[in-house]
Order: C-alpha cells, then sequence, then structure tokens
C-alpha cells in the first residue's frame, strides 16, 4: 500500500488504527490495516490494495488510542458504495451498518460519535494553531 505524504498533523485521521477482515482461503480470515482517509459517524473512506466489490460488506475493527482510554470497536460491518483507483490501492467510501441488537448497536453509536468529535476536535484545535497569531495577522 502506498504510503501517505501527508502526514500525521494533516489529517486527524491518521489517529485511527482500522483494520479489515480478509477471506484469504476457505476457512481462514486475516486482519488487514487499512488508511482512513475520511471519518464520520455514519462512514468513513477508506484506502487498501484490497479488491472489495461495490455493494457488499465488509467487518471492520477501528481503534483510537488515548492517553485516557482507547476507543475501540471490534467487528463493525460496513457497506462498499463504491471505488476509485488511485495508483496501485483503491479508496472505498463506506456506510456502516450496525446490528439489531439494541444494546451492542447503542454502544457502537456512542463510539462512533465520540471518534468523530474527538477527530473534529483535533482538525480544529490544528487549524488554530495554524492560523492562530504567528500566521501573519497583524
Amino acid at each position: 500500500m502506498k504510503p501517505n505524504h501527508r502526514g500525521p498533523s494533516k489529517n486527524p485521521t491518521m489517529h485511527l488504527d482500522a483494520q479489515l477482515k480478509v477471506r484469504r482461503g476457505m476457512f481462514s480470515y486475516e486482519w488487514v490495516k487499512v488508511q482512513v482517509l475520511k471519518f464520520s459517524a455514519s462512514g468513513m473512506t477508506i484506502r487498501t490494495d484490497e479488491d472489495l466489490s461495490a455493494g457488499s460488506r465488509a467487518t471492520f475493527s477501528i481503534l483510537l488510542a488515548m492517553d485516557f482510554g482507547d476507543i475501540r470497536i471490534d467487528k463493525i460491518e460496513a457497506k462498499v458504495n463504491g471505488r476509485e483507483k488511485v495508483c496501485s490501492c483503491f479508496d472505498y467510501p463506506l456506510d456502516f451498518v450496525l446490528g439489531s441488537s439494541a444494546v451492542r448497536r447503542e454502544a457502537i453509536e456512542t463510539s462512533l460519535r465520540k471518534i468523530e468529535s474527538l477527530l473534529s476536535s483535533y482538525d480544529s484545535l490544528l487549524n488554530k494553531i495554524r492560523t492562530g497569531p504567528l500566521s501573519g495577522t497583524p
């Protein structure tokens, strides 16, 4: 997979650790790290060299490591909405598919909103630092 040269200071989603569950044989699966390009509580856009079919579902594990406790979502499903070829990889826009269990659904929704909020706050802070008093304003 081609590395993203924008760096973690330019894209807060670089702090997310997302893994895709990929079938490797008749009975075997492997968790593969993917790059998150965009994230919201309703879905995300990822980049990977794995081949996913539009309209199919994929299983992910998402982790946002924090000093005060990690936010982890294990085995969340997402629907693949399409794909775009980028060099040797593909960008996939995804929508999260929450299960029917009310308790698990509520816990997942809470975690997704919390991750989205923290990433948004981090991005806002970076923008304030970039446009602060030293950015050329008198």
